[in-house]
């Protein structure tokens, strides 16, 4: 929030392109450094993010009237919350792949056949011990939302490719109203 205040308070002195540098640089490093790690935290805490972003861009954009979802089209990005969903699946693209380094290969369990299937691409997904720390775990969430994530993207063939596939993807298909993807309304 003070990087956003300050940005507010010289933005009258920048054009927009150089308030769009600025958010870039200054305000979207802090909500993807690391984000693999905070990312599962409590959903409220993604919606304070969100309200902070949400911000930013106003600022960036000079724009105080449009909707969240509005915003986020006029820059070309994604909400917080499905920016870090595609970061979790490019680092589950990468255990799938072997492309991690080798102490993440005992976190999760591939599901093994003999010949190729479509199921080929799935992870077991664990047993938790708690509901308040397990289900909100990378170790719990990743292989979930692998499991969710279309064939089409996940046997993309290079890191590269699965990039660029996963830049279409905004998360699992969901209109419950209650879940992080459901609050935040951009789908």
């Amino acid at each position: 929030p003070r990087q956003v205040s300050a940005m507010r308070r010289i933005s009258k002195y920048l054009d927009t392109k150089s308030r769009i540098h600025l958010y870039n640089a200054f305000i979207m490093s802090n909500f993807t450094y690391c984000s693999n790690v905070w990312f599962f935290g409590r959903k409220g805490n993604v919606l304070k993010l969100e309200n902070v972003h949400k911000r930013a861009l106003r600022i960036a954009l000079n724009d105080y009237t449009s909707s969240y979802c509005e915003l986020l089209d006029k820059a070309k990005r994604p909400s917080i919350y499905v920016s870090g969903l595609r970061s979790v699946m490019l680092e589950f693209y990468k255990y799938i792949n072997d492309v991690n380094p080798p102490i993440l290969g005992n976190i999760f369990v591939k599901v093994s056949h003999q010949h190729d299937t479509r199921n080929s691409q799935k992870v077991i997904q664990p047993k938790v011990n708690t509901t308040s720390n397990g289900l909100n775990s990378f170790r719990y969430q990743g292989p979930r939302l692998w499991n969710l994530l279309p064939n089409t993207i996940k046997c993309a063939s290079s890191v590269q490719e699965f990039k660029s596939l996963i830049t279409q993807w905004n998360g699992p298909s969901c209109s419950c109203g209650s879940c992080t993807l459901c609050k935040i309304g951009c789908l």
